[in-house]
This record gives structure tokens, C-alpha cells and sequence, in this order.
């Protein structure tokens, strides 16, 4: 089951400030690490169009950057993919906490954990898709570079259903680089969908172009376009208009025009939503898609805080295989509930 999917194209644009960056990082339930406008940045991503996080790091700077994201799952195997670029110097690519440090051996160029070296000589300044199979049943750890095995080393003991990745350095680094992340998703073994590592990805994003149904109140713009209101990067900014509602089941709902950029394999779609309640009452946001197969809703809870809430859909309505018409002819939306 995919459990988080993320590109960083929806957070903010890539002249935002560090503090900006991070504020919706953490909203998103990051957790980020000595961030300055020198050491850390939103930058062009993997795919024309998108972003992806970048983090320099300064050699023997004793505050160095760094960005973890933690879940909980209970099932066999967990899946961990990222896109990663470095320059400068080879660094370490991630930690799995207590699991692996991966690292970037600076002899060989190769995958490192301990003293075990990878397969493939990994190029700087250029793009890779890394993944990380966590196997309890196998007792076992393996990585993937660009779809190809490069490291299986044995499962310490002791591993529980915690799961904290981390990018960056935590101590003092010799030397400086630059890494770069795109394209972040975590699965697990738990369903028959995507219960396994998927492969070198993409994440694209889709952001509401025009209008189907508009019962929600626009608040702070006196525009009539809600799917700008929707689409707007860095929407807690002071000001910024937002989407209201205070009635059950009132409902906004939008297309997009953002086509796929080929007919590869549609592991899910996700929908995902910056969103706070108002009162201490237990309110909860539907988030809805629709095709010509039927429609479904999932609810995501609501603090009084603003937050990221992600609503992962890995079937199109009906049961049915997404393929790029049922993305690109989809409708989606929000529901108050």
C-alpha cells in the first residue's frame, strides 16, 4: 500500500525563504533541521516544471541541514524511493534510523553500508532513483539504484515499526556538497496494490485549472475563481485569500489541464489539501475525485492548525486501473464534513 507520496511542487515557489520552506515542510509532518536561506532551498526538480528540495551543506559548519520524515507501519516489508542528486563531494545519500546509513563511498563512488560497497559506480551531479527495501520476513535490507540491485545486507535485530528517514547530515561534515530530493514515496507490503518497491518514479503534479462546482466562500479575494484560491503556492502567507465553508457537504470540485507527460504505469493519485477546522468540534475534509467510472470520497481529519492532509487513491472510482485518460479527465475536489 502506498503510504506517503511527495514532489514538492505544492508548497511554495522556489524564491521562497528557508523559513517559508520549512513552515510547510513541518505542515506536512517533516521534520527539519538548521535551515537557512544559504543552506536550504526549493530548486528545480526531476521532471520540466516541478521542484525538489536541495540542502548544501558547509564543510566543518557544526549546523548542518538536514530533512526526516517518520511513519508507522506494522506490516513485513516497507518500501522507501527517492530521487537524489549530489555534487561537490560524496555525502551520505540517507539514514534509516537504527536500520542503515547509506553511504556514498568516497574511493570507489560506489553504495557503502559498513564495509559492504554497491554494484554501480553512482555519478555525481546527476539524477538517481534510489529505493530501500526493508525486509522483516527476509530478515534483510536491499537497495536499488535506477532499478538495479546494488547492496543486500542482513536486518538488525530488534527493528519495530518506527521508520524515520533522514536526508542531510546530523554532525560535522570535512567537506561541502550538495544534495538534491525529488520524488519521495514510502509503500508497504500491507494490500495487493503497490505492496512493494515501485521503481524509479515521478510525481507530478496536477493543480486546479477551472471550475466545476463552487459552494464554497472564497475569503480575502474578491475573485470568483476558486480553483486559483486552490492552486496558489505558499497559501499561508499573511493574507492570502482562502476557501471557506461552513455546511455540511458544501462542495468544490476542479479539473485540470496539466497532461501527463507519457502513458507509463499510474501507481495512484493522491490529493492533497492545506486545510484547518475552526472550532474545537470534530470537523473532517472530504477529499473526492471523480471519473466517468463514478466517483469516491475519503475523510481526512482537521486540526486548528493548519496542516497537509494527503488523500491516496490507488484505484480510479469503480475498482478499477488508473491510466492517463482517467487522470488527465478526472474531476477532484473538497467536501466539508
Amino acid at each position: 500500500m502506498l503510504k506517503f507520496s511527495d514532489g514538492f511542487d505544492h508548497y511554495a515557489p522556489q524564491a521562497a525563504t528557508a523559513a517559508t520552506i520549512t513552515s510547510y515542510l513541518q505542515a506536512a509532518g517533516y521534520t527539519v533541521n538548521n535551515p537557512t536561506n544559504s543552506t536550504f532551498a526549493l530548486v528545480p526538480g526531476t521532471d520540466a516544471g516541478s521542484s525538489g528540495l536541495k540542502m548544501t551543506i558547509m564543510a566543518s559548519s557544526a549546523t548542518p541541514p538536514s530533512l526526516s520524515y517518520s511513519l508507522q507501519s506494522t506490516q513485513s516489508l516497507v518500501a522507501f524511493g527517492f530521487g537524489f542528486r549530489g555534487s561537490q563531494s560524496r555525502l551520505r545519500f540517507c539514514r534509516l534510523a537504527g536500520i542503515v546509513d547509506l553511504e556514498w563511498d568516497t574511493t570507489t563512488g560506489k553504495m557503502k553500508i559498513g564495509s559492504e560497497l554497491g554494484q554501480d559506480v553512482i555519478i555525481m551531479n546527476a539524477w538517481w532513483y534510489i529505493e530501500i527495501e526493508v525486509d522483516k520476513a527476509a530478515s534483510e535490507v536491499r537497495v536499488y539504484a535506477n532499478d538495479v540491485l546494488q547492496l543486500t545486507v542482513p536486518l538488525p535485530p530488534g527493528v519495530a515499526n518506527d521508520y524515520t528517514i533522514t536526508w542531510g547530515m546530523s554532525s560535522v561534515s570535512p567537506v561541502a556538497a550538495v544534495m538534491e530530493i525529488d520524488d519521495f514515496y514510502i509503500s508497504d507490503n500491507e494490500g495487493t496494490l503497490n505492496n512493494s518497491r515501485l521503481g524509479p518514479i515521478a510525481i507530478i503534479t496536477r493543480a486546479p485549472t477551472a471550475d466545476v462546482t463552487k459552494q464554497w466562500d472564497i475569503v480575502g479575494s474578491q475573485s470568483s475563481d476558486h480553483y486559483r484560491i486552490a492552486a496558489q503556492l505558499d497559501p499561508g502567507r499573511a493574507g492570502a485569500p482562502y476557501l471557506q465553508a461552513n455546511v455540511e457537504g458544501k462542495t468544490d470540485t476542479f479539473t485540470s489541464n496539466t497532461v501527463m507527460p507519457n502513458d507509463n504505469t499510474i501507481f495512484a493519485v493522491s490529493l492533497v489539501s492545506f486545510a484547518k477546522k475552526g472550532d474545537l468540534d470534530d470537523r473532517q475534509l472530504g477529499m473526492t475525485i471523480s471519473t466517468t467510472n463514478g466517483s469516491e470520497e475519503k475523510t481526512v481529519p482537521l486540526t486548528e492548525a493548519y496542516r497537509y492532509r494527503q488523500a491516496i487513491f490507488e484505484q480510479a472510482p469503480g475498482g478499477v486501473a488508473w491510466n492517463r485518460n482517467r487522470v488527465e479527465s478526472s474531476e477532484f475536489g473538497i467536501i466539508a464534513r
